[in-house]
């Protein structure tokens, strides 16, 4: 099932999920082993096939918690930060989400110069047309 819930919570539960204080002692340690599982293994989060989570995570050293979900929605937390980010796209279309999310992690300062360097990849597309002809580009202004 999906259910409805605003962007707001969803990135105040990243934030929450990965500074667990809060929750009771099973649900944290399950979460810091998990957030912890992600930072030594980034891998193991999304693959390594063009895959922005493994990115953010590897990029970041774990300083970042990334997981991309259904229909284009994508969420960040950032452990010891208290801080969470949540991004939406209207239509579910996947083809700006990438430039939005690394537009938004630099132009937030929440990724240093390094990083926004090795993810820039996923934030400068070519559109090409069925003939393999570049007829555009996607970018966030």
């Amino acid at each position: 099932p999906t259910f409805r819930m605003p962007l707001t919570a969803l990135a105040q539960g990243f934030a929450r999920y990965t500074i667990p204080d809060g929750l009771e002692p099973g649900r944290r340690a399950a979460a810091e082993r998990v957030v912890d599982a992600v930072r030594r293994h980034p891998v193991l989060l999304a693959g390594t096939e063009r895959r922005l989570c493994t990115a953010i995570s590897r990029v970041t050293k774990g300083a970042a918690f990334p997981k991309i979900g259904a229909e284009a929605i994508y969420a960040i937390g950032f452990p010891g930060r208290d801080l969470g980010l949540a991004v939406k796209v209207d239509d579910g279309g996947l083809r700006g989400l990438h430039a939005v999310v690394v537009a938004l992690l630099r132009r937030f300062s929440l990724i240093d110069d390094a990083a926004a360097r090795a993810l820039e990849p996923f934030a400068q597309r070519v559109v090409r047309n069925w003939g393999g002809i570049d007829v555009g580009r996607i970018e966030v202004l």
